[in-house]
């Protein structure tokens, strides 16, 4: 008796394994009986991938309208350099805010300096007020927009709130010159001015010029990626066995042999000719609420 409930037991453990097993082969598919549910997972599946993955062209206009906006094209320091040069910091986030906010003669209200600043703060010998950012001058004065309109522009640029502090464009590049003060008693930011800033660009003889083109736009999911070929060039003389001939060095080419003999023809010949042997910068921006916030400035490995 013993032994037969003992056979009864494994033919039923038999069974049940089995039955598992072909359970398992039918969910997974393979025996190739479930035709009609695989074929809907792989659509579905590869619909969701390309959707995520695709990209679309954007408006190479309207790109540079944002690049403009966001202070790309902005000269900085010598021979033409533009922030891919430097460092996409805060404070150059905030002056480009800024720079933005005080184009709008709608948003400014012109002020004595006396109106603006303490008497503490007036040097009598140079005519203005001193304050850690920079000057105003009695006989310019200045203009003064709202936190309030400053910090709209800002977080619609960079999805955050704006500090409320001064900032001055000497922390960007050392020629760039843009001073803004935080007026804490008006709640509000003032232009001012330098007040003793000098300085030039040093050459060695030769002639420089800047690439500054863009290369690509394209929309990724909420992503607008926008490709710039950007280098500052020293035009140079060499001399070989075919006699004297122009050049530039990259950092993708060391020497780009040139046939032209002066600046604006060569910087037309690397345009035609040789875009592919500049340095290319990818910069990013997310869409939210309809605007574009700037994520991230990165050059692109060769």
């Amino acid at each position: 008796m013993k032994k037969k409930s003992f056979i009864v037991i494994v033919i039923l453990l038999i069974a049940i394994i089995l039955g598992l097993c072909a359970y398992i082969a039918y969910d997974k598919n393979l025996f190739g009986i479930k035709g009609e549910k695989k074929e809907s997972n792989t659509v579905e599946k590869k619909d969701d991938k390309t959707t995520k993955g695709a990209s679309e062209d954007f408006d190479l206009e309207q790109a540079e309208q944002l690049l403009t906006k966001f202070g790309f094209n902005e000269e900085i320091g010598c021979f033409s350099s533009k922030i891919y040069d430097s460092y996409y910091s805060d404070d150059y986030k905030q002056i480009v805010a800024l720079n933005n906010a005080f184009e709008r003669e709608d948003l400014k209200t012109q002020k004595k300096c006396s109106e603006v600043y303490s008497q503490d703060k007036y040097n009598n010998e140079s005519k203005s007020y001193k304050s850690d950012y920079g000057v105003c001058t009695d006989e310019h004065g200045t203009s003064i927009i709202s936190y309030e309109d400053v910090n709209k522009i800002y977080k619609e640029m960079y999805g955050l709130d704006m500090p409320k502090k001064g900032v001055n464009s000497t922390s960007v590049s050392g020629l760039y010159y843009k001073f803004y003060d935080y007026i804490e008693s008006l709640d509000s930011f003032a232009i001012i001015e330098c007040g003793g800033c000098g300085g030039g660009c040093g050459t060695n003889g030769n002639e420089f010029f800047d690439i500054n083109k863009l290369k690509s736009a394209y929309t990724k999911g909420d992503s607008l990626i926008i490709e710039v070929y950007h280098d500052i060039l020293e035009f140079k003389t060499a001399v070989d066995r075919d006699g004297e001939y122009k050049y530039v060095s990259t950092t993708k080419n060391w020497n780009i042999k040139l046939s032209s003999k002066n600046v604006d023809d060569a910087k037309q010949e690397i345009e035609e000719k040789h875009l592919d042997k500049l340095d290319v910068y990818e910069v990013e921006f997310s869409k939210k609420d309809g605007n574009y916030i700037f994520k991230s400035l990165t050059k692109k490995l060769s």
